[in-house]
């Protein structure tokens, strides 16, 4: 039961997160655009000042669904990870062990040659 309300908690907090970073993303936007005008004094230009609101708005924004989409996947891989990598690996398994089939065979054909050679050298 504990396991369980350490997910809720753990949940909640995340969720939590997302929607309090989609408040913070347009003033995070405008704080980083600011101090990049306040760091380059009169050198900065009107497509870089855009860029940089665009860009840490775009950042603050979407981050918390890559996250979200990344701890999906990697659920998904814990539950279905062996029978994804089974189904991947499974060629290549089934190729192995045609080779070792082969090469068992071909040493056995190797051996049974050799002893009918040795036979008839006699």
């Amino acid at each position: 039961m504990g396991f369980l309300r350490l997910r809720f908690i753990f949940k909640f907090l995340f969720y939590a997160l997302i929607y309090i970073t989609v408040l913070i993303a347009p003033i995070a936007a405008v704080y980083a655009t600011t101090k990049g005008i306040i760091d380059n004094h009169s050198h900065y230009e009107a497509s870089i000042f855009f860029r940089d609101l665009i860009g840490t708005f775009a950042l603050f924004y979407y981050a918390p669904w890559a996250l979200i989409i990344l701890i999906e996947l990697l659920v998904i891989a814990g539950k279905y990870g062996f029978v994804i990598l089974k189904y991947l690996f499974l060629p290549i398994i089934v190729f192995y062990k045609f080779l070792s089939y082969l090469a068992n065979k071909c040493k056995y054909k190797a051996e049974k040659y050799e002893k009918n050679s040795k036979e008839l050298n006699k």
